[in-house]
């Protein structure tokens, strides 16, 4: 927050795991003068939707929203007893949960500040709620040990996660000759990443939009948004593929790559 100006430089979403814990957060908010009047000052010197630079949702509810920094505040702990009820509403519910969770975790363009009193290992067994045991030991290593862990090695312009992406393709039981990186119908064409082709190898039944470094030779959001939907207005299968995501849970994304798969490919 630029106290100058009044602005706020870096947008920033808070998301609890229920209403009366956002409704407590609120209410803390509103008893601190000085960051109450710094947020309603940045709103005023916003000139477009408030959530775009500032929101406060539960787990649920934040869907759509997208946000440089994100709180992600899971600080479900005991009760008056000391027990420990792992009950979270929604995400209690297999699938569904799941992908809540899921979208919810992934709203953050730079930074996730996780807040909780549950310790993984307090977590049990359970199944239904493994993924979000999970995300907490992956906070946890990620805090300890930083991004570098988490890679094989240093991708040169992308190269290396396109290259991995067609590999799990190939792994998936489809033809090497199938699987075309780099496909264009023409020579001055969109090239797309990774193309898996019709068994005559005469079309392309999927392609699958890896994001790349684009340096000065495009612009980063024509090639990696506009372009993927550009192919699916013009009715072409497409299917989108984040470094960060491949990188940081690699397991959901390979379930998700494969449904694709067996969605369009024959």
């Amino acid at each position: 927050f630029d106290e100058k100006t009044g602005v706020l430089a870096h947008s920033l979403g808070v998301v609890a795991f229920g209403e009366a814990q956002l409704r407590y957060i609120l209410s803390l908010v509103a008893k601190d003068t000085k960051l109450y009047n710094r947020i309603n000052t940045a709103k005023t010197n916003f000139d477009d939707v408030e959530e775009k630079l500032i929101f406060f949702k539960t787990i649920e509810s934040v869907q759509g929203q997208e946000t440089e920094n994100l709180i992600l505040s899971l600080t479900y702990g005991r009760d008056r007893n000391g027990a420990l009820r792992l009950m979270f509403g929604e995400l209690n519910r297999d699938a569904l949960g799941k992908c809540i969770f899921n979208v919810a975790v992934t709203r953050a363009q730079s930074r996730v500040t996780v807040i909780h009193s549950v310790k993984p290992e307090e977590m049990g067994g359970n199944p239904r709620i493994a993924f979000i045991r999970d995300y907490l030991l992956l906070v946890r290593r990620f805090s300890e040990g930083g991004r570098g862990q988490f890679l094989s090695g240093v991708p040169e312009r992308g190269e290396h996660f396109v290259k991995s992406v067609a590999n799990f393709v190939i792994g998936c039981g489809y033809d090497k000759e199938r699987v075309v990186i780099n496909y264009g119908v023409t020579e001055g064409s969109v090239k797309i990443p990774v193309a898996v082709l019709s068994k005559d190898l005469q079309t392309a039944e999927l392609g699958i939009w890896c994001e790349q470094p684009v340096m000065k030779k495009y612009d980063f959001f024509d090639y990696n948004l506009r372009y993927y939907r550009s192919l699916q207005g013009r009715g072409w299968n497409m299917y989108r593929v984040f470094a960060h995501d491949w990188t940081d849970n690699r397991r959901h994304e390979e379930e998700a790559l494969l449904n694709a798969l067996k969605k369009y490919v024959k």
